[in-house]
């Protein structure tokens, strides 16, 4: 049963653009209600509110029509007049029951209150002048492998990851395989070479707002090709693309199949064929090889180029970049809840296999004189912990009161929300959101050397990066970078180092800002509105009310006349 304003009360398998379209269209309705997971007794095999070629306008070919992700509904860019709310279960339960009794003719009817106020206004250049948004933005974090800090005169070898995912409700931005399985990857690639001697700079790379128009992979970019006058995005190294020996990134990797060796399968997406991508190629097929994992470097008929990956972002700096992408898929997208929030789950033994077989690659590669045929000494003593990425995976996907994160100096209560790798927005003052401080403690503590005995990291004075850590220095070449929309730009700052105005500088590279929220936060309350006999009886006794008043004044004046 309906009235003039309606809420409805929908399934995961109804949260699509046909459906939320036909509910846009119809002006009665004023708000809608899903559940936060997938009920029992229904499946929802295909659920990723993206597009189908993800960032493709911030891309290299943003005139590409090739279907990545063919499970998007781009839902999460669509603009609908109505407030959606994720519902647990007791009280997703509660509004399907209510909303039957309604059906059912229920007297007087059931209503719901919702409420999730925002300041937004029109787009990000009016919302930043009327001081409503603020840009979306976090932290990279880079990392030195061999923990002497990047030279100007060796090679670089990169390992590239990212740090972010979202879905059509932020706190539900799990992001399993979308970021998570490629995250986790890269964390024990460096477990697995820590204290290995390294020829060239290895270099770790995790990127923040990757969902969100490449904002990481852009913002380091940004700081290399402006040399020194990159302000406070600029970090302590000379990263030079030149010096680039070799670049690896790890997209989705957490699902993949098998062959008929039982074998986990990935495949090498890259943009050109020349001689540095290939030398890349047969090195992580070889090791592939060695390690029991089949890895396949995609034909020239079957390459589709470089999936929506961060390298893209490298690539338009530097087209001739040798680079590859490592992933699950060898075309189409294996997850079918890619940056949606029932993506939540990856495989773990095959993510431990991977970082080992992603460590000897880079071992091989950062090793000068070795190559696919000449394996560098104690390959086959580099070996990711497979309880070191389990614990990874605890804190990632389940909970921040993990055993990892605890070592690392955080507490947190068995009533802490779960993990959610959603950006967020971008503040000069503010530390880092807890997904990069996690890959950054994570990573320093593992390429860190150690130091005397402190109190404070201001004890820690060897060196300027130091770090007090459970009662001892901590000295490394990790640090966090800005990870700002490009697009943007602070154009005045406060005394405090906050940015007063933020602006719109180049509205063709990413300007993703959010809105403020009211201070109330959420909200949905069910009630019962007054039946019809209850407001015609208040409607006849205002009426008589007014009869009487009106009857009181009459006699009045006629006595005082």
């Amino acid at each position: 049963r309906r009235g003039p304003d309606t809420v409805a009360v929908i399934g995961l398998d109804m949260l699509n653009n046909i459906a939320l379209g036909i509910l846009s269209a119809d002006i009665a309705v004023q708000g809608v209600l899903v559940p936060d997971t997938v009920q029992v007794g229904n499946t929802v095999p295909h659920l990723s509110p993206d597009t189908t070629f993800p960032n493709l306008q911030f891309g290299l070919n943003p005139n590409s029509s090739y279907v990545w992700n063919t499970d998007g509904t781009g839902i999460n860019l669509e603009p609908y007049d109505f407030a959606m709310h994720a519902l647990g279960n007791d009280d997703y339960q509660r509004a399907r029951e209510l909303a039957q009794a309604n059906a059912d003719g229920a007297d007087p009817a059931w209503r719901a209150e919702l409420q999730s106020f925002m300041f937004a206004a029109q787009d990000s250049a009016t919302c930043l002048r009327r001081g409503f948004c603020l840009p979306l933005g976090g932290r990279n974090v880079l990392s030195d492998l061999g923990g002497g800090g990047v030279t100007d005169t060796a090679d670089v070898v990169l390992l590239l990851a990212r740090l972010d995912a979202t879905a059509m409700f932020h706190d539900m931005a799990v992001g399993a395989d979308t970021a998570v399985s490629g995250l986790t990857t890269a964390l024990g690639v460096a477990q697995a070479l820590q204290g290995s001697p390294l020829d060239a700079n290895v270099v770790v790379a995790l990127f923040d707002g990757e969902a969100y128009g490449y904002i990481g992979s852009k913002s380091l970019v940004h700081q290399l090709t402006r040399g020194k006058n990159c302000g406070k995005e600029c970090l302590p190294w000379d990263l030079d693309l030149g010096r680039v020996r070799a670049v690896l990134e790890l997209g989705q990797v957490g699902l993949p199949g098998t062959d008929t060796q039982n074998q986990y399968v990935y495949y090498l997406h890259h943009n050109v064929d020349n001689a540095g991508v290939q030398a890349i190629a047969d090195v992580i097929e070889a090791v592939g090889e060695l390690s029991g994992v089949h890895i396949r470097n995609l034909p020239a008929d079957l390459n589709r180029g470089i999936p929506p990956s961060s390298l893209m972002s490298l690539l338009r700096a530097a087209p001739d970049l040798p680079a590859v992408v490592m992933a699950e898929h060898q075309d189409t997208f294996v997850n079918t809840y890619y940056n949606g929030m029932l993506d939540r789950a990856v495989n773990g033994p095959a993510l431990c296999e991977l970082a080992t077989v992603a460590a000897r690659s880079v071992y091989t590669l950062a090793t000068n004189g070795a190559g696919a045929d000449n394996f560098p000494d104690g390959i086959e003593g580099i070996t990711t912990d497979c309880d070191f990425v389990e614990g990874v995976l605890d804190c990632l996907l389940t909970n921040w009161s993990c055993p990892l994160m605890t070592s690392l100096g955080y507490t947190f209560s068995a009533s802490y929300p779960p993990p959610t790798h959603y950006v967020g927005v971008f503040d000069y003052l503010t530390n880092a959101d807890l997904t990069p401080a996690f890959a950054h403690d994570v990573l320093r503590n593992l390429t860190g050397s150690l130091g005397g005995n402190c109190t404070f990291s201001s004890d820690c004075t060897d060196s300027p990066n130091g770090a007090c850590v459970a009662g001892g220095c901590i000295y490394s070449e990790t640090y966090y970078q800005n990870a700002i929309p490009t697009g943007l730009q602070c154009t005045d700052f406060l005394e405090s180092g906050r940015c007063k105005t933020w602006a719109v500088v180049d509205p063709s590279e990413p300007t993703w800002t959010e809105s403020f929220w009211d201070n109330n936060g959420f909200l949905v309350r069910f009630y019962r509105s007054d039946s019809v006999y209850t407001t015609l009886f208040m409607i006849a006794l205002g009426a008589l009310q007014a009869v009487l008043m009106g009857g009181s004044v009459l006699y009045i004046l006629k006595r005082t006349s």
